[in-house]
């Protein structure tokens, strides 16, 4: 492999490391104003509120799945705390 094939693929998997921290980061922004968003609209209309809860509630699941690997850590690290405390 020459040296601009390896500059084209490290530029390419760095592309795609930017692309998924912009769809991270637009994931949790649309949680938190569809959080804002229904609760501000909750005493006026609980349509919009509905929907809105609805749109919310869909974004969860991507945003879990983005989150897997931390959550896994997460998860080792409470067992490993329960294990030294017996």
């Amino acid at each position: 492999m020459s040296e601009n094939q390896l500059i084209v693929q490290v530029s390419a998997l760095a592309r795609r490391a930017a692309a998924r921290s912009w769809r991270r980061w637009l994931i949790d922004l649309a949680l938190i104003a569809g959080g804002v968003v229904s609760l501000v609209f909750e005493p006026f209309s609980i349509a919009i509120h509905s929907v809105v809860g609805l749109a919310f509630t869909g974004t969860v699941g991507p945003h879990l799945w983005h989150r897997r690997q931390w959550m896994a850590g997460a998860f080792r690290r409470l067992r490993r705390r329960r294990r030294r405390s017996r």
